[in-house]
């Protein structure tokens, strides 16, 4: 599997500090949380991997925290990757930062959204 896409909402454009805050913000996932999530992930690309209906096929997992605990985080598998598939995960990304935080978030307050599609399809 390979990372295709990371998108972070609000999307700071100001400097290498503000491209390091997903990566910081991934980091912030509960390590007991970490096997459960990786394991269906995986189960997702599998599945994913070997599809071959018409269309992209996308499966999402959610990781919502306790208030402040970490940044919500929107995990997203998708059959392939094109222009679409990555304005609807961005959509997704988006409808959580407002489901989470509501229209008065703040810059701190951000949801991180990772996309992976399967690297080998049969």
């Amino acid at each position: 599997m390979i990372m295709d896409d990371i998108a972070e909402t609000p999307v700071p454009h100001d400097g290498e500090p503000d491209q390091l805050r997903a990566p910081a913000r991934l980091g912030g996932l509960p390590v007991d949380a970490r096997d459960e999530l990786g394991e269906t992930l995986l189960g997702f690309a599998r599945t994913l991997a070997s599809w071959d209906g018409e269309g992209v096929r996308t499966e999402t997992r959610i990781v919502a925290s306790n208030p402040d605990a970490f940044s919500p985080m929107v995990f997203t598998v998708a059959s392939a990757l094109n222009d679409h598939i990555r304005g609807v995960f961005h959509g997704r990304v988006h409808l959580a930062h407002y489901d989470h935080y509501g229209e008065n978030a703040t810059d701190d307050q951000a949801v991180v959204g990772v996309l992976l599609t399967p690297t080998a399809h049969p």
